[in-house]
């Protein structure tokens, strides 16, 4: 089940909080839509990929199935950057794109079965990290596990807008997997954060790497829906609701183009 951190930044606090929603669900036996899922990232050392499925049943309970025979193309600023190679079932990488560049606004077309689905997003700026640290927190009644959890710390830029979401790493292994922890500014605009706890204990050694995605405010509202709807455990499951993304032609998901910025922190006893 995917679960969902919303941070709510404040000059002076901050809280990890659930979403609860009313939502009219309809489980009718539907004809499969497509999936697409793709990701632009500033970072150069991770390929750029896109994934593109098509949904089942909801009374189905396998996962959705990887599309092998569309065509992915990306462009930026209108120039042609590259036609994805299909890889694994469904995940199409392009080893061209070496890293996207803030202001540049990237466009997605995938053709399918004679139909074309399109999204476009412009990458803004993300905030570099200024900081990480660790601090030992014995058993209590917030925390389960006694160790060093980790904090960050940033100057969140003037101008209300700004839209974050992080990924969390412990000796290379992911840790918020199907945990979206992500942040408005909407409460915080240009003051300075460094209360921002993550929830996972480590021991003297572990290395944390923290990387910090800048997201339009479009990307951060369907996260925040998609998160609402835990019925289902990933993008990819059988969504129990239409969720609206940003792909066209009835699309279901998201295509972003995300700032990164990184740190890591080696944890000392």
């Amino acid at each position: 089940m995917r679960g969902f951190v919303y941070i709510l930044l404040t000059g002076l606090v901050f809280l990890f909080s659930s979403c609860e929603q009313i939502v009219d669900i309809d489980l009718n036996d539907a004809d499969p839509r497509i999936v697409i899922e793709g990701v632009i990232s500033s970072k150069p050392t991770i390929p750029q990929y896109v994934k593109v499925s098509l949904t089942t049943s909801y009374f189905d309970t396998g996962q959705a199935s990887g599309i092998t025979d569309a065509l992915v193309i990306v462009t930026e600023d209108g120039a042609l950057v590259d036609t994805f190679s299909h890889q694994l079932p469904g995940y199409y990488v392009s080893n061209k794109i070496l890293s996207g560049k803030v202001g540049s606004t990237y466009k997605l077309s995938v053709y399918y079965k004679g139909e074309l689905y399109e999204a476009m997003s412009t990458m803004a700026a993300v905030a570099p990290i200024d900081s990480l640290t660790a601090n030992y927190r014995a058993i209590d009644m917030r925390y389960e596990e006694a160790g060093h959890y980790v904090t960050i710390a940033l100057q969140e830029p003037p101008g209300i807008g700004n839209f974050y979401y992080w990924l969390y790493y412990s000796n290379d292994t992911l840790m918020n997997y199907g945990d979206m922890i992500i942040a408005s500014d909407e409460m915080a605009d240009g003051v300075y954060i460094n209360n921002i706890e993550f929830s996972y204990p480590q021991q003297p050694g572990d290395t944390v790497r923290v990387e910090q995605y800048s997201l339009s405010e479009e990307g951060y509202n369907f996260l925040r829906i998609l998160a609402d709807q835990e019925e289902f455990g990933d993008l990819f499951d059988t969504p129990p609701a239409n969720i609206i993304g940003n792909i066209s032609n009835n699309g279901i998901g998201f295509f972003s183009a995300s700032d990164v910025s990184e740190s890591v922190l080696v944890i000392q006893p």
